[in-house]
């Protein structure tokens, strides 16, 4: 398409390359399926049976293998599911894929991320400054959200890749390189693979050429293709499967408060905050003229942040961390691009070296989290081996939870409960219904999900588990809360304070104790139920009550992100009680049906 100057290569560029992607594809192929990777390893079929198109979320269709399977289902996905992202139909395509190509094409992307940020902050001679390279390094593996499933391959296409095409579309827009035609292809690519990268892009493409407009007029070689990322961006914004599966519009309900914009921006999108104070700190101590050329470079990118932010929390809160992946991408880039203008006073070879030994430990760090992530691998294979060996939606095996990673993982690492549900929806769909019809089999499949439990507990009776306190009336096994009734969809979970030292590190967790100081805090959540119907075998081990034909177990939704419980433990669990809906026009109607009530 259009070729890309990465400048001179030097030894350090090339070991950094080399360390990133190797680093990249061991994490892959240690971590294997998660997360969605298991619902598009199969067809979609759109056939509704419980609801909004859950063949698809349950697995049911049959394993993609052919050409014509990724067609078909990339096109129902676009009309009848969450988005129309070119994301989704590379992950159909994969299927097509020997896995190693599919992990080193990940790995690749993961590499080029880091590459071209490093090319965007620093100029086309970035390797010859390694210590600002390392320093880059060293900002994205804190503040970009990496536990948020980042090593699954959907993740990883929607958000690695997605960065990716920006940045290189933005290469090529501020460099004048490429030609008009490859680049406005390389815009309407970029554009349709993630909603929440190019909402923001639209935004910040759209003041760039306003600028640039008024200082010079019609430029055909930087609009037209900013033209072209915005309307390739509305066949995924407006795409009719956005519309159909928010409800026909009930994600926006979600009120802007003020308590709720501070955790936004002082707490959950912190950097943004903290590089506005950078840039009014750096107005002080730069030359005027310096200042205001970067703040000229800088403020669409913060202009179109700001827009997303409030814009996300309003529709989608909880996929804030995922959907402003590139803006905090570019932030980095803009905080080392206002870095890399003071120079430390020491000689050039003392930060070569400094540099390099930076880069060691960076790869020694990356083979510790790939080894952790090897031992996760294998828990993965003992309870899917054990889950379909048994046939019983409840397997007794020890397996680690997030809460017990070692802090210095950064929370990148995938355990098993990660990807608890699809990992049993793929497994039940593969390995388990053969002999049943799709009515049949789907029906079962709703009442027989994974769920793991501490081989401690294989010899006690489910009623004598500790009882949490809570009108839920739940009892805990490991991950899993087992309850004795049915109490409805929604549930508040009470924490502790954090019982480990290096908890105080996450503000975000902090600054909620703030809020409830008293009992920790609670948090509104969907509970992931279970209805497990009894069998004999369950009977002969004496793990049922008395009487009870049917478990009821629960899992937290966000149980598993490890900056959020880290540290801490379920005190509490209480469910929500929902009174019916009233209006004023149900009171008149109520009102007048009363008057109209003979007496009697």
């Amino acid at each position: 398409m259009a070729r890309i100057s990465m400048g001179r290569i030097t030894l350090f560029s090339l070991l950094l390359a080399l360390v990133l992607f190797t680093g990249a594809f061991a994490w892959y192929a240690f971590a294997g399926d998660q997360n969605d990777d298991y619902v598009y390893l199969h067809e979609f079929t759109n056939e509704k049976h419980f609801g909004l198109c859950d063949d698809f979320d349950l697995c049911m269709g049959d394993p993609v293998s052919t050409v014509s399977q990724v067609i078909s289902s990339s096109w129902k996905h676009y009309i009848y599911w969450g988005n129309g992202r070119l994301g989704s139909v590379i992950m159909f395509a994969t299927n097509l894929l020997p896995w190693w190509l599919t992990d080193g094409l990940n790995a690749f992307m993961l590499a080029a991320m880091f590459l071209l940020a490093m090319r965007l902050a620093l100029g086309q001679h970035w390797g010859e400054r390694p210590l600002m390279c390392m320093a880059l390094c060293a900002l994205m593996w804190w503040v970009l959200p990496w536990h948020e499933f980042l090593l699954a391959t959907s993740f990883a296409i929607n958000y690695i890749w997605g960065a990716v095409l920006c940045m290189w579309l933005l290469l090529l827009l501020f460099t004048g390189r490429g030609k008009v035609w490859a680049v406005c292809i390389l815009a309407f690519v970029a554009g349709t693979m993630h909603e929440g990268t190019s909402m923001m892009m639209d935004v910040m493409l759209c003041l760039y050429c306003l600028q640039l407009l008024r200082r010079e007029g019609w430029v055909r070689r930087f609009m037209l293709p900013c033209i072209v990322f915005a309307l390739a961006s509305l066949l995924v914004i407006f795409s009719p499967s956005v519309w159909v599966r928010s409800g026909e519009g009930s994600m926006f309900h979600f009120t802007l408060w003020l308590p709720s914009l501070i955790n936004l921006f002082l707490i959950r999108q912190y950097f943004f905050t903290l590089m506005l104070c950078v840039t009014a700190v750096a107005g002080i101590w730069m030359r005027r003229d310096r200042f205001l050329s970067f703040l000229r470079d800088v403020w669409p990118l913060y202009a179109a942040t700001f827009v997303g932010l409030l814009l996300i929390d309003y529709v989608l809160p909880s996929h804030m961390e995922r959907s402003m992946w590139l803006c905090n991408v570019l932030l980095i880039i803009e905080a080392v691009k206002l870095a890399g203008r003071w120079h430390m006073p020491v000689s050039a070879a003392l930060r070569r070296l400094m540099a390099f030994v930076l880069l060691a430990g960076m790869g020694v760090w990356m083979g510790a989290v790939a080894c952790v992530q090897y031992g996760l691998r294998q828990e993965f294979d003992v309870i899917s081996r054990l889950y379909v060996s048994s046939g019983c939606p409840m397997v007794y095996a020890r397996s680690t939870v997030r809460e017990h990673l070692p802090w210095w993982t950064l929370g990148i690492p995938m355990t098993v409960h990660d990807s608890i549900l699809s990992l049993s929806f793929h497994l039940h769909s593969k390995y388990m219904s053969h002999d049943l019809s799709k009515e049949q089999k789907i029906k079962q499949r709703k009442n027989s999900q994974l769920i793991i439990l501490d081989p401690s507990d294989s010899l006690v009776r489910m009623d004598s588990l500790p009882l949490l306190p809570g009108n839920m009336r739940a009892r805990r096994s490991g991950n899993t809360f087992y309850i004795d009734s049915l109490h409805g969809m929604k549930a508040t979970y009470t924490l502790s304070k954090p019982d480990r030292a290096d908890a105080t590190r996450i503000p975000w967790l902090e600054f909620r104790l703030w809020n409830k100081p008293e009992s920790g805090f609670s948090h509104n959540v969907h509970l992931y139920l279970k209805k497990v119907p009894v069998t004999e075998k369950m009977r002969r081990r004496g793990i049922v009550p008395p009487g009870r034909d049917t478990l009821y177990f629960f899992e937290v939704e966000n149980f598993s992100y490890p900056r959020m419980l880290y540290g801490m433990h379920v005190e509490r669990i209480d469910s929500i009680y929902r009174p019916p809906k009233t209006s004023p026009l149900l009171w008149i109607n109520q009102a007048v049906s009363s008057s109209l009530t003979p007496m009697r």
